[in-house]
């Protein structure tokens, strides 16, 4: 937590950190049926796998999104452009057969 209602989540998501560019934003998704969510990047490392983005606690998706703990799965992740075209497809994680996510895991940080 970054302020009461303001969350850094960072999510470990290699493609989607291999196609960020400055400008472009992310859909995440809390529940694998859930609200798709687009939240604009606030930092990505390419190295790592990693991408943050900064979720404002509003309502019950970004709610779900702020209360992840490390180690917990976002089903959906994917990287959009400014101008709505995809630059990257989801790819299937084997952490969860059948979903279309990228991310393997989760890690709030308060900074």
């Amino acid at each position: 937590m970054i302020v009461p209602n303001l969350h850094l989540l960072t999510v470990e998501a290699a493609a989607v950190a291999r196609e960020a560019r400055p400008g472009q934003f992310v859909i995440l998704r809390a529940e694998q049926d859930g609200e798709r969510i687009p939240l604009s990047l606030s930092d990505w490392d390419e190295a790592a796998g990693t991408i943050s983005v900064i979720v404002m606690n509003v309502g019950s998706t970004t709610g779900r999104l702020a209360a992840l703990a490390a180690g917990d799965d976002v089903p959906t992740v994917s990287v959009r452009s400014a101008i709505r075209r995809r630059s990257t497809p989801t790819e299937r994680s084997s952490a969860w057969p059948g979903a279309t996510a990228s991310a393997a895991s989760t890690r709030s940080h308060a900074r």
